[in-house]
């Protein structure tokens, strides 16, 4: 998968959530990331600030370099 191409290794992950946050979608306009996902149409989340909105997902342990690596893999979109 791509943890494995970007990081030569599968991510330690732990169960967690972003409070105040929502599911939304972005359209990507990346070729090589429309590409490798077969679609423009990318998932991303938006702070809302509300508390009853909450976004359930995995905290990754990443090292300093493996983050700079992850921030030159995605589009400009999900800046």
């Amino acid at each position: 998968g791509v943890q494995v191409a970007l990081f030569g290794r599968r991510l330690d992950a732990a169960p967690d959530a972003l409070p105040g946050w929502t599911r939304g979608t972005v359209i990507v306009g990346d070729a090589r990331s429309a590409g490798a996902a077969g679609r423009a149409e990318h998932a991303i989340v938006r702070r809302t600030g509300r508390a009853e909105d909450r976004v359930a997902g995995v905290a990754l342990a990443l090292t300093d370099a493996e983050l700079r690596a992850a921030d030159a893999y995605e589009p400009a979109e999900y800046a």
